[in-house]
């Protein structure tokens, strides 16, 4: 009887410490899966303020596959979530400016709401999450980015309205001024352009100043620098000065002449230096050639002139419709007085506005020297009229030109010449004439000059052939 009491009392002394170790398991399992979940939990923050969005994402799923119902975890998740998707967006809505930013913004934010809703579903499907603490939460702050998604593309898609909206009323005006853009009216452009280039950038007594309102600053020396304030209606930084030249000029050419002048901004107002910035000596006058290239772009084909020779090779100048200004990409300044400006016709068109050479202008004879080589010194002036003018030690001779198809050589017929005969001065040669022809080598920047036999047998002329070049 006592051995079987014995057995009794051993047998639950073995089972109490079989349950004694299964709880001990358990509580031994439980403290080691909190601390797995605590090293997670920090390991997934860490990834987060790295920017390892999809890296975090991943830890914190791994933590809630070991606790679902940790409420810190789930918050993390959804946090990791929002910032995976956030990150897909590079454009800010208020800063597009085109229907192309809207296009590429749409796609960024349509990537954005699709992680999202796999993060909805993931979570929805997840049935032991469900008791999570924190999941209605969750749930509702991811719907609550998915709504506003949702707004802001439809915001977007209303900025894309108003844009395309804007184009064709900018078209709309573009064909209005397609037709009322006479050459009259591009000469005007011309004059308004190069008069508020000078009276802005150039000349010091300008009416747009007060010149008892200044500002004064010191260099290391001491020495002072005076600025005066700009009184132009409307005019108060740096960025009105610019917004009111981009109505004359290009971005480009009105940020080059406002860096002509020192300026200094202070208490809503802006001071100019009165030194004398941008500026050079005028042309007599100007002809001008004018190409239609497309419904709101002009090429102009400027050639200026001091008397009747060209003080320059003449250049290109665009005359371009932008946000509803016509304005032009090159910088002109122009004296007080409107200089006469002539339209001449011409055979340039579109298509040969990408050629780099042109005939007009001055040419010169190698080693040109007035003064101390005048005996083999002599130019020859191509006119953009088609007219030729050759001016040698003795001579004078006058003459047209034409050019060639592909534009590389130049025949010039010279019928009226003249000679500068001892006691007699300059006489007229009757019955005397010749060609020449000229060989352009646009990469050298020089032509070839082969006079005709008429020319070499006359003895005339101090010209030769050979190689001619722009001063």
């Amino acid at each position: 009887m006592k051995n079987k009491k014995r057995m009794i009392v051993a047998g639950i002394a073995l089972i109490l410490l079989v349950i004694v170790g299964v709880v001990a398991v358990n509580i031994s399992k439980k403290a080691s899966q909190r601390e797995e979940i605590a090293r997670q939990l920090e390991l997934g923050k860490k990834q987060l303020t790295s920017l390892e969005y999809e890296e975090a994402i991943a830890t914190f799923k791994n933590a809630l596959a070991i606790d679902p119902k940790d409420r810190e975890l789930l918050a993390g998740l959804v946090e990791a979530e929002e910032a995976y998707a956030n990150s897909k967006v590079t454009i800010l809505l208020v800063n597009i400016s085109s229907s192309e930013e809207v296009e590429s913004f749409l796609v960024q934010m349509s990537e954005k709401e699709a992680i999202l809703q796999e993060a909805i579903e993931e979570l929805t499907k997840n049935e032991a999450i469900k008791d999570n603490s924190g999941y209605q939460e969750a749930s509702d702050k991811l719907n609550s980015l998915i709504e506003k998604i949702q707004k802001e593309k439809e915001d977007a898609e209303s900025k894309k309205k108003d844009f395309t909206s804007n184009l064709e009323n900018q078209q709309e005006e573009v064909t209005e001024k397609e037709s009322a853009l006479s050459d009259e009216e591009i000469i005007g452009a011309i004059h308004k352009a190069s008069e508020f280039a000078y009276n802005w950038f150039w000349i010091s007594d300008r009416e747009h100043v007060d010149e008892y309102d200044t500002y004064v600053e010191y260099d290391e020396n001491g020495n002072p620098w005076e600025y005066k304030r700009v009184t132009y209606e409307g005019i108060s930084s740096l960025d009105d000065v610019l917004d009111l030249t981009k109505h004359y000029f290009t971005e480009e050419v009105a940020e080059e002449l406002i860096s002509q002048k020192d300026w200094h901004e202070q208490n809503n107002k802006i001071y100019v230096s009165e030194p004398d910035g941008l500026g050079g000596p005028e042309a007599d006058y100007y002809d001008i050639k004018i190409v239609k290239e497309n419904d709101i772009r002009y090429t102009i084909t400027v050639y200026e002139y001091f008397g009747d020779e060209l003080w320059e090779n003449p250049y290109d100048v665009h005359l371009e419709y932008i946000d509803g200004y016509w304005v032009f990409d090159k910088i002109l300044v122009c004296a007080g007085n409107s200089v006469p400006i002539n339209v001449i016709e011409g055979d340039k068109s579109a298509n040969d506005l990408d050629r780099q050479f042109d005939i007009t202008g001055t040419w010169y004879s190698e080693e040109y020297d007035e003064v101390d080589a005048w005996a083999s010194s002599y130019r020859t002036i191509f006119n953009p009229d088609g007219t030729v003018l050759q001016i040698g030690w003795r001579n004078e001779d006058h003459g047209t030109y034409e050019v060639s198809a592909d534009g590389m050589c130049v025949t010039a017929y010279f019928k009226e010449n003249y000679i500068d005969q001892p006691g007699d001065g300059m006489q007229l040669l009757g019955g005397y004439e010749y060609s020449v022809v000229y060989k352009l080598d646009p990469e050298k920047q020089c032509i070839y000059a082969a006079y005709s036999q008429e020319f070499k047998d006359a003895l005339y002329s101090n010209a030769e052939d050979g190689v001619l070049h722009r001063n």
